[in-house]
């Protein structure tokens, strides 16, 4: 149910002066259906129950709520008041909805201030109160009010607000207790003396009182008796600290002294708060941990401890610090360190145990060391332990100690082969052969010594052959050949095993000796040394260096030899190569081979190395070698190359400032050094000779200890620096190694200096609006005491001082130089006090210091002006503009900085047009400029203007105030004439002295209406005027008007009686009662006939459309409700329904009805059971949608559309066909292929005007004036023509069209000039034509039409660039002949107002991988867009429309596509989707989407729609830049942008097949011609030859899933329609009964034009007639003429299709032809010109000439009636007049 279906629920309530029953059932059956509507809706759009409404076209929102003024509290509040239920009252307009009623606000919040005050309605006068429901603060600005914002938001779409202010000014009063800085810390130390001040206390009050301290009571007797606070806040010491162990707190009473009390002479009052202050004590760290003795080692420290490889220990440690206080004395253990190589994480420490002071652990390894492979290069490892205390400043001490690592035989012998081969000559005799194994050891000492032997198990033949020594030489014990000639190889096994205890044994390895006839004498070394030994190679000698040559030679060197050398096994570490000369195989008998460095060498790895020189020669054939072994031994020497290294990077000592602990060791340095021999690694220390400390410190060479030797005073930090170096210059330089490091000695600071400022005074400037909390300035504090902690205060709680925190430091203030800042905590005022003279104090917890300090107070212009001599009050006379200026308005500035201001008025709802009453000058002269009304409707006893002052150079700073007009009354009225509660009047006929009610009553007021003279002018003779005694009467007079003689409504139906009404001023009203007369059942009913024509859309009918009424003549046209129908006779079967009141229901589906003609015949019984035959033709007139796209519109004012369409009998005209035929002459069309086809004929009414200067809650109106729409279209030659060309030769022959049947006739070209309307900043008004498929029924009687419910709407759109008229595709562009207007003459083919081409066909082919789609130019960004198409598909997959830059990814992109079957739309990141439509249907589909600001509405089908808030909205819109490549492309998108972009994973499908069409952006077709290289698989196709479908079905009914319709829903139906017909029956018979007793019908009270008793004035015409009694519709009596058809040429029939169920018509009633004279909406009557004289209204005027003129006819013989002169006589076809 939408809003306009609720406001016709109320109207109808409202506008029925009597609460009869069938009224109340009405609105309850209405509200029933539309229950039962919203439960289905949700049912998956089931039976589409709820589509009895209007089409949905979204109705942008497009005013804020604004509020009536701006609103002051009269009364200051009391700032100590937190409740107050109604401070101001107020009230919230929208001028898209008028005054809003409470229900219409969806938010109202308090934008400010939200937690102190709270907004309630009153729901009975349809206002909003401000209350208080909280804690107000006076402070809260310098202005002491609060400026609450409130916020209004209306329901449209989108959602829109308003903003207002409320000032609530505050009265002072002592609301607030003392504040302070919480937590207060002092710092003391437990030597301070007796009246040594701790500190200065600091409070402030916001209320600007004074604060007084003391110390509480509620501190025990140890805190009253150490501790003092004086008035001011000085903490004073009255005895000693050290009986506090730790940190203590104590309590100071802050108490106000009340001074902001208000001036009403109440006792002051006086606040109480509450301070904890900490004192906190601290104690100077002064000792260092010291490692003690252990009992069973005495000293550890400096001493070596040898351990195993390859197993764990630990050695016991302990520690004890001197320190008694706090945690000075508490120890922790620090994970050892490795002093002479970087930290491995190998050792740490475990704190064994605490007592006292003292603390034991030990020292444990977490890894084994392997003494073969040192970890650290070295098995000796020299290792640091540290204890720390946990003082303030932490002291360390240090205890070195060295670790070394011994060997154990935890490794075997091991030989560099597993199998040796040896070539033996068999003529080596005894002594002559030899050959030398090696096996390597890696243990050291007996535990590396190896001894060779041969394996005993071997056999006898080697065993007793060879001999192999302890050294591992084997040699041959006898010759071969005298004892084994017949062994060719020698087999035996070999082992080693070293000389410790254990005889650690090797794997036994396999010697094979072969005896060879080529006899390979070993060589030798000629020159190899005979000490067998290098000595002093240099760690430092460079890589590829040679030590040494070593000659090799042979005896012989027979061919096919080698000889070389080598190492064998390779030495470990691998520093040397052993390389040989020549390697050519016919060598020399003598070769070189050169012994040379491969790797650095390293003295700390290995002193000495041995290495093996093996010399061979052997054969290459065989394989065989000789070889001889040399052992060499390498002895390095260590040079200076490495510096001391000190053990730790950064070392801490203290001393106490000016204490005498002369020769204490404040400190130990420690250094290394990596080279091992002396003097390298021997170090001494020493003080640089520079610094010149030496005369505070002392340090020895050799122990590094250093001691204090001079008291200091006056010092800070000492960076001390000591260097470190050993015994002899570095390699290669002329001086030791050295190497420095810094002793960082603090000095621990007694505090014996005060504090100084960095200025002795001060001065700053601060602006007068400056707020709570703005920074003044800063102060700078220094102390030469390095514990200082700053304590500040100040002597004026206007101000603040706060001292600033720095990040880099260990404490919350600086320590020795401190800032402040000084900050504002109170408003400030120049007028009251310009210039403060302070002072600022600051405490360094002993002594106190104070600065004066000077702030000064700059005037600013931060007040707004102020009205002065107001109240403005002004009294004139209504209707009249003095000359001089109404008042003149004057300011002032409380500043005195400024004279120049600026008046204005200040804009409300109710002043919109203000501008055009009064004129505001700038200097504050007020002039009326326009005649003000004080008399309602419009006008108002007072005006009251609001208006504002700014300042020339400041217009933000304004002021508010209101000038009243009071207006004086005069005589300026004529009285006017009411109906009483019968309206309209009604007397029954036949009945004596009959009388109804009128009143009299002038707008005036008292003193110039009663008494009051009613006369009437005319039917004295019929009926008589009397004043009767009214009480309840105040400004009126009551009168009756009564019948004198008997009436017959056969006679005469409706008197216009004309009257003059006086008042007492001689002021004279004229004008008609319109007096009808009642029908009572008294005359027979006899035959009819009615001709009714149906116009479908495509060949389709809305199904269950109502059709009209079945049609008998009966002079008696009050009785239809009486009348019933039977005996129906149909054409074919039974298609057409007969309900109640004769009212004719057509098919569900149209597809069997006949198209050219079917008839229906029925008997009609009234109640006096007489019967007469009502005949019925119908006829199908077809259009197509092709055409409704650029229709014409003709508004004729005066008529309505039964007088439009009534034809009295066959051989009369109606007005419409009349009007027609001009048509049909003006273009001069063709009876065989011309075509003036009527699609809609619609009642009109004018809209409401409102005062804009009107302030009742209800808004007044002027008369409405009617009318009647019709929309066509022309087609000639086959060529629709444009509606801008039709307005066009119409208006030139406009004269043509004049009637006097009506008033005028409007072209409806542009309704957005014709009827102003509003639309927002940036957006312009522009007129839509919105085509609709539903019904619209128009039923005059012997005539129906049913057309189609067109509308032509005025939207606001988004103002893009105006372009200049186009015409598209070879059109000619042709101006009117005012030149304002213009016209398209279009090739064949293009069928757009101008000549766009309005369709595309997509063709699908699997062949082609390429998408489909179509370029085009790109749709503007703009806000508000609107945006529609149609489609139609049987592919359940394909992309619509994309909009967006296709030259990069954006946010800002619109994309319709289908998936699965079902419409999916994207707004960038966002979508919306329908899935439980399906539009793969073969049928066409609407799309409508309409965007503004952050709502998204679409409309799919006109029959479902869903609304998107884009909650990313503002992030879309910013994504919109300048280079963006914008286009819009339908059916696809090209590969290259799909794939590359990313819209690729927002879309899901990228081609479509099927048709496009009426694309419209804003109102506007779009030309969907393709352009060259701009397409693929696309065609430009005619409307209805859509190749893809074979044929153009036009139904927009969306199928719906037949599964989701539960048996349940079907349940809740029957049962609400079962209800509903019994609430119905009800009515019937309530009614039937009323109408037999009173013989008369209740008429609506607006109804002033026809004795209908139905009101159709709201809504008429539109679905909810059904919820009125139309049963009493009248019958004119006459032959039935066949009436003409509006087109020219019919085409033919063709197949129907449902539609979305909505049936919209139109019903009038008409009296019959029993009368003299008609009604004013019946056009004519059977009564003669005789018998009605309407001469005497030729004396009122021209309208009433015309009016005379509507009732004066004239009657041919041949029964034809002339209007006027009007002699046409027409035919059927409308080809020609006669």
């Amino acid at each position: 149910m939408d809003e306009e279906d609720l406001n016709k629920i109320k109207n109808n309530y409202k506008l029925r002066p009597r609460s009869s029953v069938f009224s109340r059932i009405n609105m309850f059956s209405f509200i029933i259906i539309n229950l039962v509507c919203i439960l289905l809706s949700n049912v998956a759009h089931a039976q589409k129950v709820c589509q009895n409404y209007d089409d949905f076209f979204l109705n942008l929102n497009k005013y804020d709520p604004e509020f009536d003024s701006i609103s002051y509290v009269s009364k200051k509040i009391r700032v100590d008041k937190t409740y107050e239920k109604e401070l101001i009252r107020f009230k919230v307009y929208d001028k898209d909805y008028e005054l809003l009623n409470l229900n219409n606000i969806s938010l109202f919040t308090l934008s400010t201030n939200n937690s102190i005050f709270n907004i309630n309605p009153d729901y009975g006068k349809n206002e909003f109160y401000l209350s208080l429901n909280g804690n107000l603060s006076y402070n809260i600005d310098n202005t002491h009010r609060y400026v609450v914002e409130m916020t209004a938001c209306d329901t449209g779409v989108p959602r829109r607000c308003g903003k207002a202010l409320v000032f609530v000014p505050l009265m002072n009063y002592n609301v607030h207790a003392p504040s302070y800085t919480n937590p207060t810390i002092l710092v003391a130390a437990v030597t301070f003396n007796i009246d040594q001040q701790l500190g200065i206390l600091n409070s402030w009050d916001l209320d600007g009182d004074n604060v007084n301290f003391a110390l509480d009571s509620s501190n025990d007797q140890t805190i009253r008796n150490t501790i003092q606070v004086q008035s001011d806040g000085r903490v004073i010491l009255k005895a000693l600290l050290t009986q506090f162990s730790q940190s203590f707190t104590f309590y100071v009473k802050l108490t106000d002294d009340g001074i902001s009390c208000d001036d009403s002479g109440a006792p002051r009052i006086t606040k109480t708060s509450i301070m904890a202050v900490i004192v906190r004590l601290i104690e100077v760290n002064m000792h260092s941990p010291k490692f003690i003795p252990l009992p069973d080692r005495n000293n550890y420290c400096e001493q070596t401890f040898r351990a195993a490889e390859n197993s764990f220990f630990r050695i016991n440690i302990a520690a004890q610090d001197d320190d008694t206080r706090g945690e000075n004395g508490l120890i922790t253990f620090l994970a050892p360190e490795i002093t002479d190589r970087s930290p491995q994480n190998s050792f740490n420490i475990y704190n064994n145990s605490q007592q006292g002071r003292n603390l034991n652990g030990y020292v444990y390894n977490l890894e084994t060391f392997d003494y073969e492979n040192p970890k650290y290069g070295s098995n000796i490892m020299n290792i640091m332990v540290i204890a720390e205390d946990r003082g303030l400043i932490r002291r360390r001490g240090y205890c070195f100690m060295t670790i070394e690592i011994i060997d154990i035989n935890d490794n075997i012998p091991v030989f560099s082969q597993r199998l040796y081969t040896i070539y033996m000559h068999e003529q080596y005799k005894t002594r002559q052969f030899s050959y030398r194994f090696i096996a390597v050891d890696k243990d050291s000492g007996l535990n590396g010594t190896v001894q060779y032997f041969m394996d005993p198990r071997s056999n006898a033949a080697s065993l007793d052959l060879f001999s192999l020594d302890l050294n591992g030489t084997l040699t041959l014990r006898e010759n071969i050949l005298d004892k084994y000639k017949d062994i060719q190889m020698f087999e035996f096994d070999i082992y080693a095993q070293d000389m410790s205890p254990f005889r650690n044994r090797s794997e036994s390895v396999q010697v094979k000796v072969i005896r060879t006839t080529l006899k390979l004498l070993p060589p030798f070394f000629s020159d190899f040394p005979s000490s067998a030994e290098i000595r002093d190679i240099s760690e430092m000698t460079t890589r590829g260096s040679i030590l040494r040559n070593f000659s090799i030679s042979i005896q012989t060197a027979p061919a096919n030899q080698f000889l070389r050398c080598l190492l064998s096994p390779k030495p470990n570490p691998e520093w040397f190569k052993f390389d040989y000369v020549n390697t050519n195989k016919d060598l020399s008998r003598n070769e070189t081979c050169s012994l040379k460095i491969e790797d650095p060498l390293n003295y700390r790895v290995a002193k000495s190395m041995i290495v093996y020189l093996v010399a061979e020669n052997g054969n290459y054939q065989m394989s065989s070698t000789a070889r001889e072994l040399k052992i060499l031994t390498i002895y390095l020497k260590e040079e200076n190359i490495n510096p001391p290294k000190f053990v730790t990077n950064t070392i801490e000592a203290s001393v106490v400032e000016g204490k005498d602990d002369l020769g204490k060791v404040i400190a130990i340095v420690k250094a290394y050094d990596l080279d091992l021999t002396q003097p390298y690694n021997t170090i001494t220390y020493e003080f640089d000779s520079k610094s010149n400390l030496d005369q505070y410190f002392s340090i020895n060479e050799t122990t590094g200890e250093i001691k204090l030797i001079n008291i200091i005073q006056n010092k800070k930090n000492i960076p001390l620096e000591v260097f470190a170096k050993d015994g002899a210059n570095g390699y290669n330089m002329d001086s030791p190694n050295r190497n420095s490091i810094y002793v960082d000695v603090k000095v621990i600071d007694i505090n014996d200096n005060e504090p100084v400022f960095g200025q002795s005074s001060y001065q700053f400037d601060v602006p007068e609006n400056a707020q709570p909390g703005y920074v003044i300035g800063r102060l700078e504090v220094s102390d030469p005491d390095t514990e200082s902690y700053f304590n500040y205060s100040i002597s004026d709680s206007t101000f603040g001082i706060r001292g600033i925190f720095d990040q880099t430091k260990t404490k919350s203030y600086s320590n020795y130089r401190g800032s402040a800042e000084i900050y504002l905590n109170n408003y400030l005022d120049y007028k009251k006090k310009s210039v403060y003279q302070l002072l600022t104090f600051v405490s360094d917890s002993f002594f106190v210091v104070n600065c004066s300090l000077i702030i000064n107070v700059i005037n600013i212009n931060d007040r707004p002006p102020e009205f002065i001599n107001t109240p403005y009050i002004v009294n004139i006379d209504e209707g009249v503009i003095p000359r001089v200026p109404l008042v003149t308005l004057a300011a002032k500035d409380e500043d005195n900085l400024n004279s120049n201001f600026i008046f204005e008025i200040y804009p409300t709802p109710f002043f919109s047009q203000i501008n055009e009453w009064f004129n505001l000058e700038p200097n504050g002269q007020l002039s009326l400029i326009k005649e003000l009304d004080r008399d309602p409707p419009f006008g108002m006893e007072i005006y009251k203007l609001p208006v504002s002052v700014a300042y020339q150079s400041n217009p933000s700073l304004k002021s508010y105030t209101t000038v009243e007009i009071k207006l004086r009354n005069i005589n300026d009225n004529p009285p006017y004439l009411l109906y009483g509660s019968n309206k309209p009047l009604i007397i029954d006929e036949e009945r004596n002295s009959g009388a109804v009610e009128l009143f009299v009553d002038d707008v005036d007021g008292p003193g110039y209406g009663k008494p009051f003279t009613l006369i009437l002018q005319k039917y004295q003779d019929l009926f008589n005027i009397q004043k009767i005694n009214c009480l309840e009467c105040q400004t009126s007079e009551k009168f009756q008007l009564i019948s004198t003689k008997l009436l017959s409504r056969e006679n005469q139906k409706i008197y216009a009686i004309p009257y003059s009404v006086t008042d007492v001023g001689g002021l004279t009203r004229t004008g008609f009662l319109k007096l009808i007369v009642g029908d009572i059942d008294n005359n027979p009913q006899s035959d009819g006939q009615k001709l009714i024509k149906i116009l479908s859309i495509e060949k389709n009918i809305q199904p269950n459309s109502f059709l009209g009424t079945l049609y008998v003549k009966d002079k008696d046209d009050w009785d239809v409700s009486t009348k019933t129908s039977s005996k129906c006779v149909q054409t074919t079967g039974n298609s057409i329904q007969v309900e109640t009141f004769l009212r004719l229901i057509g098919p569900k589906n149209f597809d069997n009805f006949p198209r050219d003609s079917m008839n229906l015949q029925c008997e009609v019984t009234d109640k006096a059971l007489t019967t007469a035959l009502a005949k019925v033709d119908f006829t199908i007139d077809n259009v197509e949608y092709a055409d409704m796209i650029d229709l014409a519109a003709i508004r004729l004012l005066g008529i309505t559309p039964e007088e439009f369409m009534k034809k009295l009998d066959l051989q009369s005209q109606s007005i419409l066909e009349r009007f027609l035929i001009k048509l049909v002459n003006l273009f001069e069309l063709n009876q065989q292929t011309d075509i003036l086809k009527l699609v809609t004929v619609k009642s009109y009414e004018s809209p409401e005007f409102t005062n804009p200067l009107l302030t009742n809650e209800i808004p007044s109106h002027e008369p409405q004036f009617y009318g009647t729409d019709m929309y066509f279209f022309i087609r000639k030659n086959n060529k629709l023509i444009s509606s801008r060309r039709i307005y066009d030769i119409i208006w030139s022959q406009i004269k043509l069209f004049e009637a006097q049947e009506y008033t005028e006739v409007k072209l409806l070209f542009d309704e957005c000039k014709s009827n102003a309307k509003t639309c927002p900043d940036k957006t312009f008004c522009k007129q839509n034509f919105i085509p609709s498929q539903k019904s619209l029924t128009i039923d005059a009687n012997a005539t129906s039409f049913v057309g189609l419910k067109n509308e032509l709407s005025r939207d606001c759109y988004c103002n893009l660039e105006v372009k200049q008229p186009t015409c598209f595709n070879g059109g000619s562009l042709v101006y009117s002949k005012g030149g304002s207007d213009y016209f398209c003459n279009c090739l064949d083919g293009y069928e757009g107002p101008r000549c766009e081409f309005l369709s595309i066909t997509f063709i699908y082919n699997p062949s082609n991988r390429a998408h489909s789609y179509a370029l085009f130019d790109k749709i503007e960004p703009c806000d508000p867009m609107r945006l529609e198409f149609e489609f139609t598909t049987e592919r359940p997959k394909g992309l619509l429309l994309f909009n967006g830059p296709i030259n990069r990814d954006s946010l800002y992109f619109i994309a319709v596509e289908i998936v699965n079957k079902s419409l999916l739309v994207h707004i960038g990141p966002n979508s919306v989707s329908f899935p439980d439509i399906y539009v793969n249907d073969k049928q066409w589909h609407k799309v409508d989407i309409a965007w503004s600001l952050n709502a998204v509405q679409v409309n799919l089908d006109k029959c479902n729609s869903q609304t998107i808030y884009l909650s990313n909205y503002d992030e879309i819109k910013n994504d919109i830049q300048v280079t963006d490549d914008f286009r819009l492309i339908l059916g696809g998108i090209p590969p290259a942008i799909s794939t590359n972009h990313y819209y690729y994973n927002q879309l899901n499908v990228f081609e479509y097949e099927g048709c496009v069409r009426n694309l419209r952006v804003n109102g506007d077709l779009r030309n969907l011609k393709l352009r060259p290289n701009e397409f693929n698989s696309a065609q430009n196709l005619q409307q209805c030859d859509c190749i893809y479908l074979n044929k153009c079905d036009s139904n927009l009914a969306p199928v719906i899933r037949s599964n989701e319709f539960p048996w349940w829903i079907i349940i809740i139906i029957l049962g609400a329609l079962a209800c509903l017909a019994l609430i119905l029956g009800l009515a019937v018979c309530t009614m039937r009964r009323k109408d037999n007793q009173k013989k008369m019908l209740q008429m609506f009270p607006d109804d002033d034009i026809r004795e209908t008793i139905i009101n159709y004035a709201d809504g008429a015409g539109e679905e909810n007639t059904e919820n009125f009694n139309i049963g009493v519709m009248k019958k004119p009596v006459g032959p039935i003429v066949q009436t003409i058809n509006t087109n020219i040429v019919t085409n033919g029939g063709g197949t129907t299709h449902d539609m979305c169920s909505n049936d919209q018509n139109m019903i009038f009633a008409y009296e019959g032809e029993g009368s003299e004279v008609g009604s004013l909406s019946s056009v004519g009557s059977n009564c003669e010109d005789k018998d009605i004289d309407l001469e005497y209204l030729d004396q009122w005027g021209p309208k009433f000439v015309k009016l005379a003129s509507i009732y004066t006819r004239t009657q041919d013989p041949n029964g034809v009636i002339d209007y006027q002169n009007h002699g046409y006589e027409y035919t059927d076809d409308y080809r020609a007049p006669r």
